[in-house]
């Protein structure tokens, strides 16, 4: 059996009249990107996540401060702010349920629903009326009635 070459983005092994035998794509590891960075920076990013829960939490926080002697030492405890805090607790709660619709969204799926209901509850001939009309809402018209009639002009649209 030959051995595998690299053709393209594929790892091929050819048989000895060079039909290929194996074919599949060749990995070489994860990517290095910036992604790929911040994960191995951040513990797959669990330590961003445990800052942020103890944000929310409103537990006091200390930074290591150099001075200008070279000298390392703690500043005094910090204790985020009331909106700081609202803000993490909302960020975590997004993460573990999942982001709230929209009202704008609700609305418009209500009356969508409105809609359809009212569409389904019309007879045929309403629903041929309103087909005929187009997008415009259709009138009810008894027989024999008299209907003004107009032509259409698409510049009144805009």
């Amino acid at each position: 059996m030959s051995e595998m070459k690299k053709e393209g983005p594929f790892a091929i092994i050819r048989d000895k009249d060079g039909r290929v035998v194996h074919r599949q794509i060749d990995q070489q590891g994860p990517r290095k990107n910036w992604r790929q960075y911040a994960r191995l920076m951040t513990n797959d990013g669990l330590d961003m996540f445990q800052k942020m829960v103890s944000i929310a939490k409103g537990e006091a926080f200390q930074t290591e401060i150099t001075l200008p002697t070279g000298e390392k030492m703690l500043s005094e405890p910090m204790i985020p702010p009331l909106s700081v805090q609202k803000e993490a607790a909302k960020d975590v709660f997004e993460l573990i349920h999942g982001k709230a619709v929209a009202a704008t969204e609700v609305v418009k799926a209500e009356e969508e629903a409105k809609e359809l209901e009212r569409v389904r509850a019309m007879s045929d001939d309403e629903l041929y009326r309103l087909l005929e009309r187009g997008t415009e809402e259709a009138v009810l018209v008894e027989a024999g009635d008299e209907v003004e009639q107009y032509a259409y002009d698409p510049s009144e649209d805009e």
